[in-house]
């Protein structure tokens, strides 16, 4: 059977080659290689639906090639050691190594040469870039000689590196986050999750569905929330990094993509759309350029996102928006009554899975109290799948029942979806939140006002669940 196995894993993997392999022919694009630099475009070939669907099952059949023919206790153990692995990344970002290969050219840098700009180790330093090497992170080009490749240079800032010493509070705004989110989960993040079994196993933490009562509480001894501890003074860097990677998701997936799955130009002119927790915009700028007769209303707390920011985004990124009134900012917290009544729309992206049931059931009801009768509730989040087959699914809603991987893989693709399973553990660690099923997303509506009408699974990033009043 482990032949058969094998045999069938190879063969999913070779077979999705030849169909990126034709994709990229096709369409005439190829594949970035590991040794050219990240760009934005680089990428745009693995954001395409054929590719992506090919590479999502060679990523899912090779990680169980490995897992098939590692030995059980070195699979377990290597497993057991990986958060060294964050450990070395978060040193290699924090100490501006990707910034220093970057002006070295891709010729690479001797260890010493960059020790001596970040005032490091070089024994030390070398140790820990080659390790990121040995995952395919930067590059060794010949002994203790580092250089950039693609995944590390997805990192970079872009600034130059005298001015990252002497102003390291300006290192992540304006840029693509990418730091700043390697930056926040391998510090807030991991630091959390070394106290997971003990917030698990506590008395007072273990059923409790608080956000003062989670893994994070343990490992920073606090008894406030993470959000409320970040505006606590001396937390102000954490603040405004947590700021920049609350836009990142935005840009890991097809710029456009909120703009799929919905049909934004049937809704009337004149139409209100409340984006709730919109952070700084992103979304509604992208649906106000591509929709201009909507009227976007953003919402976000003061004490979360500064306006600030907000009006230094829309000014530099479309002036105007603000000016016409098609785009208007509105302090808001969503646990409050919603101040906008009978909007055509709201939505919410990435919202839900900060919180437990109970508390995003009280944000449900606030909308749809606010709600009119044809108001659509529109919320973009991950999809969880059981690790098996699932044959519960109610198939009366459109997009309920997700596509299954092909056997021999996990029903749920595997490792090419561990980063939403990551993510779920990262809310439980945080906020006592969590990702959900599309059944779990239906209770919590229906308890909420709300009728779940169909699902939209977009072919890469996030879902939008489509609800009504109930």
């Amino acid at each position: 059977m482990t032949s058969q196995t094998l045999r069938s894993l190879a063969s999913l993997i070779t077979d999705s080659i030849s169909k990126i392999e034709l994709a990229c022919a096709t369409k005439n694009v190829k594949l970035p290689s590991l040794d050219e630099p990240f760009s934005p475009q680089s990428e745009a070939p693995l954001m395409n639906p054929e590719i992506s669907e090919a590479a999502s099952i060679i990523i899912a059949a090779a990680s169980q090639l490995i897992a098939t023919v590692r030995p059980a206790p070195m699979g377990l153990l290597t497993t057991a050691m990986q958060f060294h692995l964050s450990s070395a990344l978060r040193v290699a970002v924090e100490t501006n190594v990707v910034e220093i290969l970057r002006e070295a050219g891709p010729q690479g840098l001797h260890i010493d040469d960059i020790s001596a700009r970040n005032n490091t180790d070089p024994s030390k330093l070398g140790r820990v870039l080659r390790l990121l090497a040995t995952e395919h992170i930067f590059k060794e080009v010949s002994p203790d000689v580092f250089a950039n490749n693609r995944i590390s240079s997805a990192s970079d800032t872009g600034k130059p590196v005298k001015d990252l010493f002497e102003r390291p509070e300006e290192k992540y705004p304006g840029t693509s986050g990418i730091s700043a989110a390697i930056s926040h989960f391998t510090d807030d993040q991991l630091k959390s999750s070394a106290y997971l079994l003990e917030a698990f196993t506590d008395p007072n933490y273990a059923k409790n569905e608080d956000p003062s009562h989670t893994a994070f509480n343990k490992a920073f001894q606090t008894d406030l929330p993470i959000f409320t501890w970040f505006e606590q003074p001396g937390n102000e860097s954490r603040l405004q990094r947590f700021g920049i990677v609350f836009e990142v998701g935005s840009r890991l997936y097809p710029p456009n993509a909120i703009l799929d799955g919905y049909d934004w130009g049937a809704l009337p002119k004149g139409s209100t759309v409340v984006d709730v927790g919109g952070g700084i915009g992103t979304q509604s700028l992208l649906i106000s350029k591509a929709f201009p007769d909507l009227k976007l209303v953003v919402q976000d707390r003061e004490a979360v996102i500064p306006d600030g920011i907000k009006f230094q985004y829309y000014e530099a990124s479309a002036p105007e928006l603000l000016t016409s009134g098609r785009v208007s900012l509105q302090p808001h917290d969503f646990y409050a009554e919603q101040p906008i009544k009978n909007a055509r729309v709201y939505f919410m992206r990435m919202i839900m899975h900060d919180w437990p049931d109970s508390t995003c059931v009280k944000i449900l009801k606030h909308l749809r109290v606010a709600a009119g009768e044809k108001t659509e509730l529109i919320i973009i989040e991950n999809l969880m799948d059981y690790a098996c087959q699932d044959t519960t699914i109610d198939q009366s809603i459109p997009g309920m029942e997700s596509k299954v991987a092909p056997a021999p893989l996990l029903p749920n693709n595997g490792h090419a979806q561990v980063f939403a399973y990551y993510s779920d553990l990262q809310m439980i660690c945080s906020l006592n939140g969590r990702e959900r099923t599309p059944a779990q997303f239906r209770e919590i509506l229906l308890q909420a006002g709300w009728e779940m009408t169909s699902i939209y699974r977009a072919p890469v990033g996030h879902h939008k669940i489509i609800a009504r009043i109930a």
